[in-house]
């Protein structure tokens, strides 16, 4: 049987002609956990656990003072897999919480990075 790896189109047209089809790795279903309201955030699908860090980061370093308790606060929140998401099915899978990661842990709050542009500021 000839394999076939390439875009959704092609996959289904393999399949159809009972070719074998190579499945990329499912996608992961994360939450993040607020320690102060005791909540999870509804789950959310990433392609992969990097780049659910990645966004994690981003999101952190990218808030505003006062605009994001993400942003002043990262102790807080707590990064979370809880399962994978089949994106040519359509069906997640779930599982028990697995940490991943603090939200301290992949960026800078809000506060430290304003200490740090005014010690920088001092210095020039």
């Amino acid at each position: 049987m000839k394999k076939v790896k390439s875009n959704h189109d092609e996959i289904a047209k393999a399949e159809a002609a009972g070719q074998h089809v190579e499945r990329s790795e499912p996608m992961v279903l994360i939450t993040l956990y607020d320690r102060k309201t005791k909540r999870y955030t509804p789950p959310r699908i990433e392609a992969t656990i990097d780049s659910a860090k990645r966004g994690l980061a981003t999101a952190v370093n990218n808030a505003k003072p006062g605009e994001s308790t993400l942003g002043d606060f990262p102790e807080d929140w707590t990064l979370y897999k809880i399962g994978t998401y089949n994106d040519r099915e359509g069906v997640p899978a779930v599982h028990d919480l697995e940490f991943v990661c603090t939200a301290d842990e992949v960026g800078v709050s809000t506060h430290n990075r304003q200490q740090m542009l005014d010690l920088a500021s001092q210095g020039s």
